[in-house]
């Protein structure tokens, strides 16, 4: 017979001592969700961009899609962790690698999705740009971004050098997703949708002249920033990127952004600017540190000098050529100066 010391003295079950790996049907259905609920959220901001006004309440269609979203990715996340808890793996390591942030961001959001609902009861429905200032927004787009970018961290973290699109497209749809999820509530910050130059922001004085180019001078080089230091961690991480990648996310990202103000006119920058991208990577293989200066330069620049040929053919620009090349040069400089701090130069090894 078992005696209550015997059972002491057993020592418990040894959980699982390796880390879990994701696999690609993971990744794709981590993907899928993730894309529901980043549809979810350029959905509430269409709704908040052009019926704002007339929303009247937290419970509404579009937050019924986000609100979905988050919860079909919550069940998934934390279905995964419990299944693989019960099969003895410790708590902090019962999701596969990468994907523990996003059960963080699911925590995160739900505390800003209660955030929400009480800042909409005590202070009303946001509308137009208020939507991107709001506190309780920022919080539930942190929690989104961590959530969706689970399949970038996963893949990044195996020690497996597979390339190809099988193996690398969920990973690329996740930093993709990540990437518009930021510049979902950045939009007020990006020329594509707020063009500075255009004739909608002819100033009326030289005050707001130069506040104005000095404002969608900024615009640029923050978009530039933002893009090209995604670009340069994917390329430092993966030197052999599928031939397309770039087009990929440039032409989606761009769909994403176009349906908040429907800036239409602009798109063919950002496709174009992807093309040239991975032309590019295409044509300097194997890459050298100096190809990759030279694509951070040469990328923002091709997109900028796009947008700004779109803006002079569909409206009347009034900044004079010192500004628009200015801005150009200044988004190229952006990229060049980025990957100084991704692909740093090396230390000087001591030789004393």
């Amino acid at each position: 017979m078992t005696t209550i010391a015997s059972r002491l003295s057993a020592a418990p079950a040894a959980a699982p001592a390796r880390l879990l790996v994701s696999d690609l049907r993971f990744d794709w259905i981590s993907v899928a969700l993730s894309a529901w609920l980043v549809g979810g959220a350029y959905l509430d901001g269409w709704a908040h961009n052009h019926i704002g006004s007339r929303l009247e309440s937290f419970f509404t269609p579009w937050h019924a899609v986000l609100y979905s979203g988050f919860l079909v990715c919550a069940i998934f996340l934390f279905g995964t962790h419990a299944r693989n808890l019960a099969r003895g793996y410790h708590w902090r390591h019962a999701v596969p690698s990468g994907y523990e942030q996003s059960l963080l961001g699911v925590i995160v959001f739900a505390l800003g999705g209660v955030g929400d609902l009480l800042w909409h009861t005590l202070f009303g429905i946001e509308a137009s740009v208020e939507v991107l200032l709001s506190p309780t927004h920022h919080l539930l787009v942190i929690g989104i971004a961590l959530v969706v970018s689970g399949a970038w961290r996963a893949v990044w973290h195996r020690r497996d050098d597979v390339g190809g699109w099988r193996a690398l497209l969920p990973m690329i749809l996740s930093a993709l997703l990540f990437w518009s999820i930021i510049t979902f509530i950045m939009q007020g910050w990006s020329p594509f949708v707020y063009p500075g130059a255009g004739q909608q922001f002819v100033p009326r004085s030289n005050l707001e002249r130069d506040t104005f180019q000095l404002m969608g001078t900024a615009q640029i080089v923050l978009m530039s920033a933002l893009q090209m230091g995604i670009v340069l961690l994917m390329l430092w991480r993966w030197r052999r990127l599928p031939v397309g990648t770039f087009t990929l996310m440039f032409t989606l990202n761009a769909l994403l952004m176009v349906t908040q103000h429907y800036e239409f006119r602009l798109m063919p920058a950002l496709i174009l600017g992807g093309v040239a991208a991975d032309l590019l990577l295409a044509l300097w293989r194997p890459l050298r540190v100096w190809h990759i200066r030279a694509f951070a330069f040469v990328v923002p620049v091709v997109i900028y000098a796009l947008y700004f040929v779109l803006l002079a053919r569909t409206d009347t620009i009034w900044w004079k050529m010192h500004s628009i090349g200015g801005s150009i040069f200044a988004a190229g400089i952006t990229g060049l100066l980025l990957t100084h701090l991704v692909f740093q130069p090396s230390l000087p090894t001591d030789s004393r």
